[in-house]
């Protein structure tokens, strides 16, 4: 029996990094075997093959003012052909979106639908070897709970109740500031094998197939 393929499509925090010190320093990238989609393949073994699509600065939806690779979807219609046939994506996009004050938590919650939509398009083309498949579900964006991120984390809640009332969502499971980089946005190695603990606990309940 083949292994199911998941993609993971993302930004900086499922490309694996380390996020920013406390003096504003790039810290780098975590090694693969700590990066969250690498510990999820470790606890799936071989009943998934998980593909990594992750970028930093990578956006939902496409913003005029920057680097044209940064936004998703054109990245996504890349990705997608190349992992190819999948049977379920999960995307992590949305923080970088809400840090952009003219992107309304409408239009990021659209941009956000529009990976589903389009997924269901292309495996719904019989060109495509996708047969019917490919499940989206996304993983709820979110923020360390500190006071200077009130009004980001606030917009976040926001999108990820429009994401709810019509997708599959999985809960984002980190909420302490352990779980996260001095930035308070990039995941510390504590978050990410708490991140890829909840992603296993959701695929074997069924969220993912």
């Amino acid at each position: 029996m083949q292994p199911g393929r998941i993609l993971i499509y993302g930004d900086s925090n499922v490309w694996g990094d380390k996020g920013f010190g406390e003096n504003g320093a790039p810290l780098g990238r975590y090694a693969t075997k700590q990066q969250w989609p690498n510990i999820l393949q470790q606890l799936l073994g071989d009943e998934y093959d998980i593909i990594q699509a992750g970028l930093c600065g990578r956006t939902a939806g496409e913003y005029a003012e920057q680097t044209p690779y940064l936004g998703g979807k054109i990245g996504y219609e890349i990705a997608l052909r190349e992992a190819s046939p999948v049977s379920g994506v999960i995307i992590a996009l949305g923080v970088n979106d809400a840090q952009n004050e003219s992107a309304s938590s409408e239009q990021i919650a659209a941009d956000l639908q529009w990976y589903s939509a389009y997924t269901q398009a292309y495996a719904a083309d019989s060109k495509n070897d996708m047969a019917g498949g490919g499940s989206v579900w996304y993983i709820e964006p979110t923020v360390v709970p500190a006071q200077r991120y009130k009004p980001l984390a606030s917009k976040l809640q926001c999108i990820s109740e429009m994401l709810r009332a019509t997708h599959t969502t999985i809960s984002n499971p980190l909420d302490d500031h352990d779980d996260y980089a001095p930035d308070g946005i990039h995941f510390s190695l504590q978050g990410h094998r708490r991140m890829a603990q909840a992603i296993y606990k959701a695929i074997k309940e069924g969220v993912a197939k």
